[in-house]
């Protein structure tokens, strides 16, 4: 009875090292708008970079009068970051209305700092009627 209650002890103990742990890092995000106007809803994604479908979207929250936050629970790994707003068609923009992407290696726990300098609803290029000039609106570069 004995040596069958330790065989089954040491099967149950090899069943469960051999199952894979995967360590998880709370990474938290502190957003700052650089932009003159500043919004209440801002979303963010993060996604493995060689998977996008593994991936988690949050919404931030207000942290005090000028920063937003999320802390998101992340595997090790490369991941893409972004953020949006609205529906999701007005991203972020650096200060020359470029598009921005963000690439960020997890390891362990970790606050990020990120600047937000522009949206694409604030980047607009308006041609003058007539004329070969046009004007680019940003707000920092």
């Amino acid at each position: 009875m004995l040596i069958m209650h330790n065989r089954l002890l040491f099967s149950a103990l090899l069943l469960l090292t051999s199952i894979p742990v995967f360590a998880q890092f709370k990474v938290r995000f502190i957003v700052q708008e650089a932009t003159v106007q500043k919004h209440d809803s801002i979303y963010m994604a993060a996604y493995l970079a060689s998977n996008y479908s593994k991936g988690t979207n949050d919404t931030l929250k207000t942290l005090d009068a000028t920063h937003k936050t999320s802390t998101l629970n992340l595997s090790e790994g490369t991941y893409q970051f972004f953020f949006w707003r609205g529906d999701g068609s007005i991203q972020e923009k650096n200060g020359a209305c470029a598009g921005v992407h963000r690439i960020l290696s997890i390891n362990a726990d970790t606050t990020i700092n990120v600047l937000i300098k522009n949206w694409s609803d604030d980047c607009s290029v308006n041609l003058l009627s007539g004329d070969n000039w046009y004007l680019l609106r940003t707000d920092s570069v």
